[in-house]
């Protein structure tokens, strides 16, 4: 009830996660990992990711959409830290932004590397831009991850050849 004095409405989503329980909870991803035989796995995150966060046009938003996922991601990894390793993604609308909170969540959260976009900010991940993301990993001595990209169609078209189009996407 709220103050009001009216019942909350509690608002189902439009569709409901009806993946394995080891992708919410940590306790069961170790289950899972133990019947296939992981001792460790590093995650790179599911729904909210390099790429989507990298649609987010508010730079400040996109930064707090991080350190809110970051936070999390640590604190499912601190279940197991010696078997769960989290990548963290940062907000490649702004790049120095986006060092500091790389530095905060490999120091201060324990994440072992950064996720890097295919298409950040609609150009190439090497574009000088990002130098300060990419000196912060080196500083810190953490790889930069190029994850791929979910919806195969973006920035598909830099590539000119087969070979290139399918290491990124992976086969239609």
């Amino acid at each position: 009830w709220g103050k009001s004095s009216r019942p909350i409405r509690v608002v189902k989503p439009a569709h409901q996660w009806t993946g394995r329980p080891g992708m919410t909870d940590p306790k069961e991803r170790l289950k899972d990992m133990d019947q296939e035989g992981i001792d460790v796995a590093v995650l790179f995150g599911g729904g909210l990711s390099a790429a989507t966060i990298g649609l987010v046009e508010n730079p400040k938003l996109a930064l707090a959409t991080c350190h809110a996922y970051n936070d999390w991601l640590a604190e499912f990894c601190a279940s197991a830290p010696d078997r769960l390793k989290g990548v963290a993604i940062v907000p490649f609308q702004d790049p120095e932004e986006a060092a500091k909170e790389l530095k905060r969540a490999v120091r201060e959260l324990g994440l072992l590397a950064v996720r890097v976009p295919t298409w950040p900010e609609g150009t190439n991940p090497g574009d000088r831009r990002f130098d300060p993301i990419y000196a912060a990993a080196e500083q810190l001595g953490v790889p930069a991850c190029l994850h791929l990209l979910s919806a195969r169609t973006i920035g598909a078209d830099r590539f000119d050849n087969f070979f290139f189009k399918h290491v990124f996407y992976g086969a239609d």
